[in-house]
């Protein structure tokens, strides 16, 4: 079976525009595609204190784990849990901070897309 290769995906907008539940379909379809068995992994921050799950507006929710505020926790996580063929869904990336400048998304997300490249090793 020949495997897509990885890619990286993000949604925003504003509060109740589907991006949780778009992320969620958009994970389920690429598994099919792929044919794979294993379970997508769901991951929100740990600072996200809402609802244990993934857990749109439209009501559709998955189970999750929380990725840690310790960025190496974080590694130690994803290093465990990640295969390159793995389909993983990050929701609420907002929540993540970074202690070099907490304000800073577009600082959050290539840090944590570094974190990825370097967990598939």
């Amino acid at each position: 079976m020949r495997q897509r290769p990885g890619f990286v995906s993000f949604s925003y907008g504003a509060m109740r525009a589907r991006k949780t539940l778009e992320a969620i379909l958009a994970a389920e379809r690429e598994q099919i595609a792929r044919n794979d068995p294993r379970p997508i992994l769901y991951l929100k921050p740990a600072t996200d204190t809402r609802d244990a799950d993934v857990r749109s507006f439209s009501g559709l929710s998955r189970k999750c784990e929380r990725l840690p505020a310790n960025p190496k926790e974080t590694l130690d996580l994803l290093r465990e849990r990640l295969t390159r063929q793995s389909i993983c869904v990050i929701d609420e990336v907002q929540f993540l901070a970074l202690p070099e400048d907490p304000d800073h998304h577009g600082m959050i997300i290539r840090w944590y897309v570094e974190l990825f490249i370097e967990a598939a090793r």
